[in-house]
């Protein structure tokens, strides 16, 4: 197996990318976001996308801002790797080109939101340099880590 990891900035493959791989999350991404189609827009103009693919097939992706140049912190927007190639370091490979982009573009830290009943995500930011900032909503927090390292 050959995962190639690839950088995607055509609209209509980022909107086609998270409708599939969107369908892996529970409920599915399309049920959590009122308008996907807005998220997705609001990637194209303002953030990056990094998909991995086996062969044709996406088997993971990460979306994520590196443009706020003030706090110099990027934030995930989305971050999914099909249940069938977790635990075989894809999550931790677009991870960490995520943070290699981020650092690129002059940010210092990266953010991103977990839902409070979503441990094994916590269990994996946390293996990966993430620590507790603070509550975002109710039921989830913000995650931060540098990228100094």
């Amino acid at each position: 197996m050959t995962i190639e990891y690839v950088r995607i900035i055509k609209k209509s493959i980022i909107n086609n990318l998270w409708n599939e791989l969107g369908r892996e999350f529970n409920p599915p991404l399309d049920e959590q976001i009122n308008n996907l189609r807005a998220l997705v827009d609001k990637i194209c103009i303002y953030g990056n996308t990094i998909a991995a693919f086996d062969g044709i097939k996406a088997i993971g992706a990460i979306s994520f801002y590196a443009n706020d140049y003030d706090s110099k912190i990027a934030y995930i927007t989305e971050f999914l790797v099909i249940e069938k190639y977790r635990r075989q370091k894809v999550g931790t490979a677009l991870l960490y080109k995520c943070f290699d982009f981020a650092k690129k573009e002059g940010m210092t830290k990266i953010r991103l939101q977990v839902a409070d009943n979503n441990e094994s995500a916590k269990k994996f930011y946390m293996k990966n340099g993430f620590v507790e900032e603070r509550k975002a909503t109710c039921d989830s927090k913000y995650l931060i880590r540098s990228l100094d390292d």
